[in-house]
């Protein structure tokens, strides 16, 4: 039974490989349905086999259950308790979705590892021309799509944001299945391929995960061990910064010194960072409770120039928003759950560490500045390509 489940498995990976990077850039909120395809049977031999140790062995996947203990314990004085509880059910059931998958993951077999790896590569290959085309011929084939919806719809090259993002972090598994195979050139002119096609489309969140990812990379790849400690200890301190930073500043001043960047709404993040740092330091221990920056009760005086809701559905700021949902206790953790992430890939191969900490920083930097933490094709997207780059080094290390 679990054999035939792992062969079926495997070509829904495939499947999944392929399509999901021109997928993303359409329809970026299917990756939650791309995640869960995938994970399906990874699940189902969980269960056959009865082996749900995974779920409680690694030190991320612990600090993951002690946080969601204390966000179903914060729903008690969240805003709106019953939409706190209705995102933690979703949220424990990616986890163990992740889980399954990632032990999958460790039964691939290296032949199967690299025809995953081509897949992604011609997956990715055809999502960047097809962004392209977006970029050169006005959208064209977005228009096609939308052509079918009753609604009528105004393209802009934002549409393809999601996507975007999601290419910034499935080059890595990609760059990582070339690299370490000896295919070094082919795999640094596709990252310079990558760069450029998503400064085309005006992702700047992208663009900027892409740029770090980058430095992290080399940074690792040189000092290996050391480099990590030092890439631990400067995540910690930036979570710190981020919440400081947020709280002390002054939007408009710091508005009228750095020029507005096009389509980024840079202005506006300003604000919306600012206001979610004064609300979190109301209530900066235990926070508003999980789910919460949502529901935030906003006066009107308290509304922006031109009516501009100032915490739109969430901060757009992975840190803002845990301080302001779950408090301080919630930065600990979050802090906590980053550290042991990098100490997982610090336990890595060091050929390979780099590649992994590339994706993480990556994963991070755009958190940072363009979605909410619990966005659940976000939170896929993350363990997507996270799966896929665990596969392409755990090849790797195999045949480097």
């Amino acid at each position: 039974m679990t054999n035939k489940l792992s062969n079926v498995s495997v070509a829904i990976i495939l499947f999944c490989a392929f399509i999901s990077p021109f997928l993303s850039l359409y329809a970026g909120l299917s990756l939650i349905v791309v995640f869960m395809l995938l994970a399906l049977l990874p699940v189902a031999i969980m269960i056959n086999d009865r082996n749900f140790s995974p779920i409680f062995r690694d030190a991320y996947s612990k600090i993951t259950i002690i946080t969601a203990v204390y966000a179903l314990i914060s729903s008690l004085w969240a805003v709106d308790p019953e939409q706190s509880i209705n995102l933690l059910w979703r949220m424990l059931l990616i986890f163990i979705a992740a889980i399954a998958s990632l032990e999958f993951a460790q039964k691939i077999s290296n032949k199967q590892a690299d025809l995953i790896g081509k897949y992604l590569l011609s997956g990715l290959i055809i999502a960047f021309i097809g962004a392209n085309i977006e970029y050169f011929f006005d959208g064209i084939i977005t228009k096609f799509f939308r052509g079918f919806q009753e609604k009528e719809h105004v393209y802009a090259l934002t549409d393809l944001n999601r996507g975007a993002s999601y290419l910034s972090l499935m080059i890595w598994p990609v760059f990582a299945y070339l690299f370490l195979n000896k295919r070094k050139v082919i795999a640094i002119v596709l990252l310079l391929i990558a760069g450029w096609t998503l400064t085309n489309l005006e992702s700047q969140s992208s663009v900027m995960g892409l740029i770090l990812g980058v430095l992290a990379f080399i940074f690792i790849y040189f000092t290996k061990k050391t480099g990590m400690k030092i890439l631990m200890a400067l995540s910690v301190i930036s979570v710190i910064l981020v919440a400081y930073t947020a709280k002390t500043m002054d939007p408009a001043k710091i508005y009228q010194e750095i020029p507005e960047i096009s389509g980024s709404a840079s202005e506006y993040r300003l604000h919306i960072w600012s206001f979610a740092a004064n609300k979190a330091s109301e209530k900066p221990l235990l926070g508003w409770g999980f789910n919460s920056a949502r529901s935030i009760p906003v006066t009107k005086e308290e509304y922006l120039p031109g009516g501009r809701h100032p915490l739109p559905l969430h901060t757009h700021n992975n840190v803002m928003q845990i301080w302001l949902e779950l408090g301080a206790v919630g930065l600990v953790l979050f802090s906590a759950f980053m550290l042991s992430i990098m100490y997982t890939i610090s336990q890595n191969n060091s050929k390979t560490m780099a590649f992994q900490a590339g994706l993480f920083a990556t994963y991070f930097a755009i958190g940072e500045t363009g979605y909410g933490i619990w966005q659940n094709w976000w939170v896929a997207a993350g363990i997507i390509s996270a799966f896929f780059i665990f596969i392409a080094t755990k090849n790797a290390r195999n045949s480097y």
